[in-house]
């Protein structure tokens, strides 16, 4: 290769590096945007419940929670709707913008598309699964969020408790980032096991791991309006219509069940904290 040919490939490499992190971070705000509102529409729905409504009768202050509750779900569906279309207007932005660097240097249509989807899904597994988890065993990578001394199993008992927190930080971040980057990963392919955000400290491989105890271990620093916000995210009804038609056909039972386990756990730690 001709130094001409170096250049060429190192300008091609820059910009689309720099489209990815660009890329990135504005998935990353409209779903930072989409959860900060539903936060907003958390904590209205709860005041609905807990006030009163003076100078009427039982029944007519429950018709008025009724239809105020029926405006809140219309403004969920709305938030929705409008993250929704954000993201589908920065997809075709990203495909116009990859079929420009196509052009420029030459390359098949389609070409830089694949290899964009292709790293900003490598940056959301790295933030869910660690550097070098794969999707095939799972269960052999140890999970290297706790530092060198960890190579996987239970936790260890002389890790300081400034340490842990340290890493379920770091898990809730790749959490989130996981979260955000969803989207982008559903309007390419289709979801897998490993695609879903599993709010554990190390990714589970299979259901089972889903427990009670490792759920709590997750939201332990949550207080209770954010628990309700989580299970806002992980409520089955919720999750199957926003993104269960969007997984692979063999994934889709153990995803539901998960969903379910989560959702439960969510709930019991609420209970809990009433």
């Amino acid at each position: 290769m001709n130094d001409s040919s170096h250049r060429s490939a190192a300008s091609y490499e820059e910009e689309l590096a720099v489209l990815s992190a660009s890329s990135s971070q504005q998935y990353l705000v409209v779903e930072s945007t989409r959860q900060a509102e539903l936060g907003a529409y958390i904590e209205e729905f709860e005041n609905v419940w807990q006030s009163d409504i003076p100078h009427v009768s039982r029944r007519e202050a429950q018709r008025q929670r009724e239809r105020r509750l029926e405006e809140l779900e219309t403004q969920r569906e709305t938030i929705d709707q409008r993250a929704d279309a954000e993201l589908s207007v920065l997809n075709q932005q990203n495909a116009n913008d990859c079929e420009r660097l196509d052009g420029q240097f030459g390359l098949k249509k389609g070409t830089t598309l694949r290899k964009l989807r292709a790293m900003l899904e490598w940056q959301r597994s790295t933030m869910h699964r660690g550097p070098h988890a794969n999707e095939q065993d799972l269960d052999d990578e140890p999970f290297d969020g706790y530092g060198d001394e960890y190579t996987g199993g239970p936790k260890p008992p002389h890790m300081s408790a400034n340490k842990q927190d340290i890493v379920l930080v770091q898990a809730r971040q790749r959490y989130e980032a996981a979260w955000a980057t969803l989207s982008s990963i559903a309007s390419s392919r289709l979801l897998r096991w490993y695609d879903i955000p599993w709010p554990l400290l190390s990714p589970p491989s299979r259901v089972e791991q889903l427990t009670r105890e490792e759920v709590e271990k997750f939201f332990s620093l949550n207080d209770r309006r954010d628990l309700r916000e989580a299970l806002l995210r992980w409520h089955p009804d919720r999750f199957d219509g926003r993104w269960l038609a969007s997984c692979g056909e063999a994934d889709r039972p153990v995803i539901r069940d998960g969903v379910g386990l989560v959702a439960r756990c969510l709930n019991g730690l609420l209970d809990a904290t009433s």
